[in-house]
């Protein structure tokens, strides 16, 4: 795979600069939008609410939809982590040496995200209630993670498939600000507002967790 290895190092600092570029223009936009602040009374603790809108009320069964649905839920888990880890990984073996067991054990970490990823695919596909509610973006996004998964996984027993892992590491940084993926910034801005909305009002409390 020289070929491959020359042209995928070479696009690879251009694929970063297009991913930082467009992720900083997309939350500008987001950001510039506003807050319109509350003139009402404050009858909770906004700063609770946003711990508690980042922390403890993603905990499975504070909703209706994960208490209903656990497998789902531990594949979401199991491919976030999984996606967590493997960019952990790369950048790992970009600035020093991961040990051998560490390795092994990221590799197991991505082969988990991967199986995640792909089941969560085939429920997409399969359910039509599912598909009802699909876009493209929603197949496209999640066979991108995919194929990032799975370099990383075949990277981390077969260190000569690198190549293949950078190519998918390329495609995911192209289509990450473009697509759904880009969740992953607006995540923590919508968290945050709805933590210290509901926070304020008294709804969500730290100290008195409430499902919603």
């Amino acid at each position: 795979m020289t070929m491959l290895d020359a042209v995928t190092s070479a696009l690879l600092p251009f694929a970063i600069a297009w991913f930082v570029m467009l992720m900083g223009l997309r939350t500008a936009v987001v950001l510039r939008r506003g807050y319109k602040v509350e003139l009402g009374m404050a009858k909770g603790h906004p700063r609770r609410g946003i711990l508690y809108s980042l922390t403890f009320s993603m905990l499975p069964w504070k909703k209706d939809s994960t208490r209903r649905h656990p497998w789902t839920y531990l594949a979401g888990m199991g491919m976030h982590l999984g996606i967590f880890l493997t960019i952990l990984f790369a950048l790992g073996r970009r600035f020093w040496a991961w040990p051998q067991w560490a390795t092994w054990g990221f590799g197991v970490m991505a082969g988990i995200g991967l199986m995640s990823a792909i089941g969560l695919y085939l429920k997409r596909a399969r359910k039509p209630y599912m598909r009802a509610i699909s876009s493209p973006d929603d197949f496209l996004s999640n066979l991108t993670v995919q194929f990032y998964l799975l370099g990383g996984t075949l990277t981390a027993f077969i260190p000569s498939m690198v190549s293949l892992w950078r190519l998918a590491a390329i495609l995911l940084l192209f289509y990450a600000p473009l697509g759904k993926i880009y969740h992953m910034l607006l995540f923590f801005v919508a968290r945050t507002l709805f933590g210290l909305q509901f926070g304020r009002r008294g709804v969500l409390r730290h100290d008195i967790p409430v499902s919603y």
